[in-house]
């Protein structure tokens, strides 16, 4: 737009037109694939003409400003022609929503490669996604850049890849191909305390992932049993004897996972019996933990990671290892017990049972020496026979009470009813 030779308001007038154009036509905002998201003005997204500086701009060429009497003055000729752009005024908030709704037409979240694990526990590999964003500033550069054009106004934007944390190969790499070891425990339903602490410990184990040869520490991963934590009370084996506790049930977890270890053919790193035998497994195949003294851990030893799964039925608790192993090999566990210990027998003297009479307060049960043997088979055939462990089970001690005669002074003949004042204190 020619403006030479022309005062600041026939300059006005002349690019009135152009301003208007430039203001209000639509600019066509397309996204990938060339898909048209968007028609808007510009002043619909901030951007307009600044007029009067323009208009400035232009009149500044060739002249200085006379501070003295306050004007412009000419300050020489100007030869040939000279190019001035627009000056665009920008209302930030208007762009920057304009950026943000732009910005959700073009989001696409990144997905991560991932082991899927179907309900027939067979394992496949959901291959990772790039992402998609939109680079805002460049976005941005461009809407400025197309406003000034009185046509061909249409904008491709600006897009930035964003590739996923774990690419396929990545999670290929990982080895993860089959179910390796599953066991199974049951537990009394109706125990909703001990039921809930299973659950809480099954939902820090439930996902895990062992690296090949990392060690795996159960009291790391399910952290301190506390109320705070949410654990809740139930029984617990102290000093052979089951007493109130919190994250009474927990053992149980230990235990089936450990059998699952075992079945694996890992190594076992740490692992201690309970005083007593316990009723969800046999002799020799139970596990205790206490935190941070008594721990269960075992190491990876089959070259892939490892994928840790949990899962809980009615009265039932079973975990599952997924990796890679030889499929011809299979483990067996044994255990014998080598020796039964018998329980004592505690009398205890109460006055209150006549001469002759006995009561059973608690009944005795044996204690057990167990030898404890995991046996690999290639093909069928025993290839190896390891022992694992010698577990003692303390015997829990018969307690009963006998009544016994007291010999009364003369002071006491006035007293027939020795039972009713020992009862009333």
């Amino acid at each position: 737009i020619d403006v030479s030779s022309m005062t600041v308001e026939e300059a006005r007038d002349k690019i009135e037109d152009t301003v208007s154009l430039l203001e209000n036509g639509s600019i066509q905002i397309r996204g990938p694939e060339d898909k048209q998201i968007w028609d808007i003005a510009p002043y619909q997204m901030g951007l307009t003409v600044d007029v009067e500086k323009t208009l400035a701009n232009a009149y500044e060429i060739g002249r200085v400003y006379d501070n003295a009497n306050e004007k412009w003055v000419r300050s020489g000729r100007i030869r040939g022609k000279v190019e001035l752009p627009f000056v665009l005024s920008e209302d930030q908030e208007k762009m920057k929503d304009l950026l943000l709704a732009l910005s959700e037409q073009i989001w696409i979240k990144p997905q991560d490669a991932e082991v899927m694990i179907a309900d027939d526990d067979s394992v496949s590999v959901k291959e990772s996604q790039e992402g998609l964003m939109l680079d805002q500033e460049e976005a941005k550069k461009m809407l400025r850049e197309t406003v000034l054009k009185a046509s061909d106004r249409v904008i491709a934007l600006p897009t930035e890849v964003i590739m996923p944390s774990r690419l396929t190969t990545e999670v290929e790499a990982m080895g993860i191909r089959r179910l390796i070891a599953s066991f199974t425990t049951e537990f009394n339903a109706s125990k909703s305390n001990r039921v809930d602490n299973i659950k809480l410990g099954c939902d820090e184990i439930n996902g895990y992932v062992v690296e090949p040869d990392a060690v795996f520490s159960f009291n790391d991963v399910v952290g301190p049993r506390t109320t705070e934590r949410g654990f809740k009370t139930a029984d617990v084996i102290l000093d052979s004897e089951l007493v109130p506790g919190t994250g009474g049930g927990i053992c149980q977890l230990s235990t089936t996972l450990y059998n699952t270890a075992l079945l694996a053919n890992l190594e076992i790193v740490s692992r201690k019996n309970h005083g007593i035998p316990v009723s969800y497994v046999g002799l020799g195949m139970d596990a205790t933990v206490a935190y941070p003294y008594i721990d269960l851990k075992f190491r990876n030893t089959t070259g892939s990671h490892l994928i840790i799964r949990t899962k809980m039925g009615y009265n039932t608790l079973t975990v599952s290892f997924y990796g890679d192993s030889p499929e011809d090999v299979s483990i067996e566990i044994i255990s014998n017990v080598i020796e039964e210990i018998q329980p004592e027998t505690i009398e205890e003297r109460d006055p209150l049972l006549g001469s002759g009479e006995t009561e059973i307060v608690k009944e005795g049960a044996l204690g057990y020496k167990v030898e404890s043997y995991r046996i690999v088979k290639v093909a069928g055939d025993e290839v190896k026979r390891e022992f694992l462990y010698l577990d003692r089970y303390n015997p829990r001690h018969r307690i009963i009470r006998k009544g016994y005669d007291i010999p009364l002074t003369d002071g006491f003949q006035n007293f027939p009813d020795l039972k009713t004042l020992m009862y009333e204190g």
